[in-house]
């Protein structure tokens, strides 16, 4: 993050209405809550939905500046180095006085956080998404990298963060070992996510690519990885949550979209439509020309909804929401309730979780004529182009951008076709078509349909204006599902787009959708 410097507060900190410092309920003094008792069961009930409080409730190893008990990294290079843990109490402890953890094991998350030009020392200002894991029965490791702050960024500085994040996680598995330990067999580090923010995040994908087994990554606005020097490779076979910023000025768009290319596994992308790079965080100065459209406390919810839906996918958490039926990472059931929910400004949202799919064509640019099933591809009366994604006007084969090609289709008001063919595929009730578009940074977006022939005769014709969810198309990705009612046996795929440009990615056909 860029910073202006501001006054800080620790305890009661606040730079506008909507930047609370941290408070706490009741009237124990923080100081005085005992950690080593958890006699009361005062759990709430299980919440409705994955942005709301969990069963449990929270406390954490720094509650106030002068009773500070933080983790430090025990042995290593990196030795003395503070971690703030944050972690699931059965009661408030500054009504009850009793801030030991709950009985249990209970999944990790290892946390790198942002860089911060003017307030070097922010590993403890994400206490409301911290506080939130926890009460769904997470213990979270926050890494403290104030000494990697306030600088430039670059290979080293990305490295030397992944670094602590990985002595973190290695502390937190000393600490379960030691019967001495308030976290002994507390902690199931069979279930473990690397998570981070910005720098944070693109340090949570280095540590991942070392840190074999763990269950995922949530990279909330993480830097890409190509532009720190660590190239373009694809990377490993482990879920990821990608959440990005629709009005982020801290990292212009499109500087984070290139890691989605990038992934190696299952993923879901979000984006979130009015949200800002500082409001990750809690108590962090905005920049001057911050833009936000929504809250601080919307995107909060935003960010916790997502994050919590995809730690219950992919390791599972102690607590289970009555709304836990929902598919929110592999459809638009969870996109289409924070749009009524939390933001009517909404989220745009794709998603790649297929454990059986028929891949018709990733449009890489490797083969212009014909798709990744060996068929022909003939365009009529429009431009299509297997171009990069990003820029492609500006700097199309070169740079952190040209790992990230697609399908860009130019038609004029008349009109023109993309036919793609391939051998007949068969489709029972219930399988998917599965694409995802986006819009021109500037000018029109086209319009388009979408055909499936077998053997020159059409049997399915759809607009995908009513297929890519709640939130209108734009200039970022989001999905396009279509779901075939019966079976249904055809031979090609055909566009037919007008009136703009449009940008078409990653066609496949599921024959197991993953629910």
């Amino acid at each position: 993050m860029r910073a202006r410097y501001f006054p800080l507060f620790f305890f009661l900190f606040a730079c506008g209405d909507d930047e609370p410092g941290r408070t706490y309920p009741g009237d124990v003094d923080p100081c005085a809550v005992d950690v080593a008792l958890s006699s009361l069961d005062e759990r709430r009930e299980a919440p409705e939905h994955f942005h709301q409080p969990g069963e449990f409730f929270a406390w954490n190893t720094a509650p106030k500046e002068e009773c500070r008990a933080n983790v430090r990294i025990s042995d290593g290079p990196l030795m003395d180095k503070e971690v703030y843990v944050t972690y699931p109490t059965l009661s408030e402890p500054t009504v009850t006085g009793e801030g030991g953890i709950a009985d249990g094991k209970f999944p990790v998350i290892v946390f790198a956080h942002a860089n911060h030009d003017g307030v070097c020392s922010i590993f403890e200002r994400y206490f409301s998404l911290h506080n939130h894991w926890a009460s769904w029965g997470a213990v979270v490791f926050a890494v403290d990298g104030t000494d990697t702050n306030c600088q430039r960024g670059g290979r080293q500085n990305l490295q030397d963060r992944s670094d602590a994040q990985r002595a973190a996680l290695a502390e937190a598995r000393r600490l379960n070992a030691d019967p001495e330990s308030m976290f002994f067999e507390r902690l199931d580090l069979d279930r473990v996510i690397l998570a981070g923010h910005s720098r944070g995040g693109g340090a949570s994908l280095v540590s991942a690519e070392a840190e074999p087994g763990i269950k995922g990554v949530i990279n909330l606005q993480g830097v890409d990885l190509t532009a720190f020097g660590f190239g373009s490779a694809t990377l490993g076979d482990y879920p990821v949550l990608g959440m990005t910023a629709g009005n982020d000025v801290d990292v212009n768009y499109p500087y984070f979209e290139p890691t989605e290319d990038q992934l190696g596994g299952d993923y879901t992308w979000v984006n979130m439509n009015g949200a800002i790079h500082a409001y990750t965080a809690d108590t962090v100065p905005l920049e001057p020309d911050d833009p936000p459209e929504i809250s601080r406390q919307q995107q909060h919810d935003l960010t916790e909804y997502f994050t919590t839906a995809f730690m219950d996918r992919v390791m599972g958490l102690p607590v289970k929401a009555a709304s836990a039926e929902m598919d929110v990472m592999s459809s638009f059931e969870g996109a289409s309730f924070v749009k009524e929910e939390i933001s009517e400004m909404g989220v745009t949202i794709r998603w790649r979780w297929e454990e059986e799919a028929v891949w018709v064509d990733d449009f890489s640019g490797d083969t212009l004529d014909e798709n990744l099933l060996g068929g022909s591809v003939v365009a009529e009366n429009l431009s299509a182009e297997e171009i990069a994604t990003y820029r492609p006007d500006e700097n199309p084969t070169s740079g952190a951008y040209a790992k990230s090609y697609s399908l860009r289709l130019s038609a004029d008001d008349g009109g023109g076709t993309y036919h793609t063919r391939f051998d007949p595929v068969t489709v029972s009730q219930g399988d998917q078509v599965l694409f995802r578009v986006k819009g021109p940074d500037s000018g029109p977006i086209a319009n388009l349909e979408v055909g499936l022939e077998s053997n020159g005769s059409e049997v399915v014709r759809f607009d995908i204006e009513a297929q890519v969810g709640p939130v209108e198309l734009n200039n970022r990705f989001t999905q396009v599902v279509f779901e075939f009612q019966e079976n249904t046996t055809f031979d090609s795929v055909l566009f037919y787009a007008n009136g703009g440009q449009i940008f078409v990615d990653d066609l496949r056909i599921i024959t197991q959708p993953v629910n």
